[in-house]
């Protein structure tokens, strides 16, 4: 299962993680060595160079709470696509088919 979570405020940062173990950890001011940096990343280059799509994620996990923007504001973006709560599998156990650890 390959999940991407989100964090857009105060230190924006991204982790991929794929089966339960954390393949990339990104902070956003590491890339634009501004201290504290916010805001998205460019997320389709960073899915391209670690070789995701978005076609291959499983899941999206993001931290609602922004702080506001440096000049007060605060950022805006919008969620596209099917809300998770009407989908058929909303709340399902994320184990369930799976084998059971020995």
């Amino acid at each position: 299962m390959r999940i991407l979570s989100l964090y857009f405020g105060h230190d924006a940062n991204l982790t991929l993680l794929e089966d339960g173990v954390p393949l990339v950890l990104l902070e956003k001011e590491r890339l634009t060595r501004i201290k504290h940096d916010q805001g998205p990343m460019d997320l389709d280059a960073i899915l391209e160079e670690y070789g995701w799509t978005p076609e291959s994620i499983d899941a999206v996990a993001f931290n609602p709470y922004l702080r506001p923007a440096r000049d007060g504001g605060r950022f805006e973006w919008v969620l596209e696509g099917e809300r998770y709560d009407r989908r058929p599998d909303y709340k399902q156990d994320a184990g369930a088919g799976r084998p059971k650890a020995a």
